[in-house]
């Protein structure tokens, strides 16, 4: 309509997702060399699951835009998720549905200011912001049912009975919410040699559903509640020189781009103040997510750890310490783009700092076979505790330089003393990681022969590395931040993240080459 322009989007989607599963095993075979359940000794372990999970969305979206500068976006959704359909007095109640909208508007600066259009310095400016609302549902099919399972020794005898799982659930739940708030610019200078982007957002994210951790005097070790809200606040800053350097045939792109993102707990379920989650991780009303909460050694307020003046040995603290927490606050990527004629050269690169982690199995196994740094250090003698402190006799805390260790050796490198101190193997989470390093030649299709040259249109060759350097701070002796899960033993996932476990599969280094032709 003139300048107008209008676009328009309505649509509605279904989507059932139906799973079905058999599964025959045991862990008793009968010979060592072929492995089939067939050869089992005893009666096989069966299981047998079922699901179906079903999700209905009407949806739509209304653009308006004005001479191609100026622009409006509206749009809205709603879902009907079967996860949360709760039982009902009369079957299945329907009220299910959920509705999340946003909005955005942008205007290109450089377009709509006549004197910024004719511009030898900014070739483009535009700014933006967006509100929005998003709803989720974080559940398993029939996720708000307990569930019990076949028991192995219940009531008695080979008699057939069943037994509650450790997880209990809410008799209902509500889709968890975030609400978006974003602003930022983007400016480009000299034909957009130079392109810089930032970003300002701020995440209210409500009714998160996590596993919470509960006294066992009830029945169960953990439950499942929308139990906890926090806030997301962050700033996004992106630089890309294009190129950085261009000197005949050699062309440079450079491109770094730097997040800091924050967090805070708002409210929990209740009036509970920190709920823990389980693998040493603690959400805490006031706090970032998530804090670790470690056992530690009996310290003075300077963090000086208190030996007793005759023995020289520490003491453990029976209250658990609050700790760094698991997410990391900076983010730093790089990437670099070189050509000369025939060649390209391209190298990534990132950081991620302000966390930690806890390795405290793989620590723990390591001190107790006396195979770590930790426990050679001292050459398995009587030792000074480090960082440590005595009472004098008069209730003055002094230095402790001369005071021994009374147990040494495996007496103590095994001991609750220093295995069962988990603070022991608290490491930053930081890391420098040179994530990809890759070389690639075009192949001229003159150089190929007049055979080919008419039926193929072009050839490379090239060669690349992945994962290829770490480079961790001292205090990480023991593994790659980014750990993943072992056979049988997995690394700890979820919400509740950050600790090792001793079975997680060590960093792998990818090297590989490829040829490609074009016809």
């Amino acid at each position: 309509f003139g300048k107008f322009g209008i676009n328009l989007l309505v649509g509605q989607s279904f989507r059932e997702i139906v799973g079905r599963s058999l599964s025959v095993g045991s862990n008793n075979l009968g010979n060592a060399t072929l492995y089939s359940v067939a050869l089992r000794k005893g009666e096989p372990n069966v299981g047998v699951g079922n699901s179906k999970q079903r999700l209905e969305r009407y949806f739509g979206k209304v653009s308006i835009d004005y001479n191609k500068w100026a622009f409006l976006e509206a749009t809205g959704s709603y879902d009907y998720d079967s996860r949360l359909v709760k039982p009902g007095e009369y079957g299945q109640k329907s009220d299910i549905g959920f509705f999340y909208p946003g909005a955005s508007a942008s205007l290109i600066l450089s377009e709509a200011i006549p004197q910024l259009k004719t511009s030898n310095l900014i070739s483009y400016l535009k700014v933006r912001g967006a509100m929005s609302k998003t709803g989720n549902v974080n559940l398993n099919p029939y996720g708000f049912e307990n569930v019990f399972a076949r028991s192995e020794f219940f009531p008695y005898g080979d008699l057939l009975g069943f037994e509650a799982t450790t997880t209990t659930v809410a008799n209902s739940y509500k889709p968890e919410f975030v609400v978006n708030k974003e602003v930022g610019f983007e400016i480009g200078f000299l034909r957009n040699r130079i392109n810089f982007e930032a970003t300002y957002y701020n995440q209210d994210n409500t009714d998160q559903v996590i596993r919470a951790q509960q006294s066992n005097t009830s029945g169960y070790t953990t439950s499942i509640l929308n139990a906890a809200s926090f806030v997301n606040e962050g700033v996004e800053l992106d630089l890309k020189l294009t190129p950085l350097v261009k000197l005949g045939n050699v062309s440079i792109d450079f491109k770094i781009n730097y997040t800091r993102q924050e967090n805070k707990v708002t409210s929990l379920v209740g009036d509970i103040k920190e709920l823990g989650l389980g693998n040493f991780n603690y959400v805490i009303v006031g706090q970032s997510a998530y804090k670790f909460k470690l056992t530690d050694y009996v310290r003075d307020d300077k963090g000086h750890v208190i030996v007793d003046k005759t023995t020289g040995m520490p003491t453990q603290n029976p209250n658990l310490t609050t700790f760094g927490k698991t997410t990391p606050d900076n983010l730093i990527g790089l990437s670099l783009n070189a050509t000369w004629k025939g060649f390209s050269f391209s190298v990534v690169a990132d950081y991620r700092g302000g966390s930690q982690i806890v390795a405290d199995q793989l620590g723990g196994f390591l001190d107790d076979n006396g195979i770590s740094a930790r426990s050679a250090q001292n050459g398995r003698r009587a030792f000074v505790f480090p960082n440590s402190v005595y009472d004098d006799g008069s209730g003055k805390l002094v230095p402790n330089t001369d005071v021994y260790t009374q147990t040494y050796g495996r007496l103590f490198w095994n001991s609750d003393l220093n295995t069962g101190v988990t603070s022991n193997y608290l490491a930053s989470g930081d890391f420098w990681k040179l994530r990809e390093v890759a070389i690639n030649y075009e192949i001229p299709v003159s150089k190929l022969g007049s055979k080919f040259s008419n039926v193929v249109k072009g050839a490379s060759i090239g060669i690349n590395g992945r994962n290829l350097f770490m480079w961790l701070p001292k205090s990480n002796q023991w593994t790659d931040p980014e750990f993943q899960g072992g056979n049988g033993n997995s690394a700890f996932t979820g919400n509740a993240s950050g600790r090792s476990t001793a079975y997680n599969l060590p960093p792998t280094r990818i090297f590989g080459a490829n040829l490609t032709v074009r016809f």
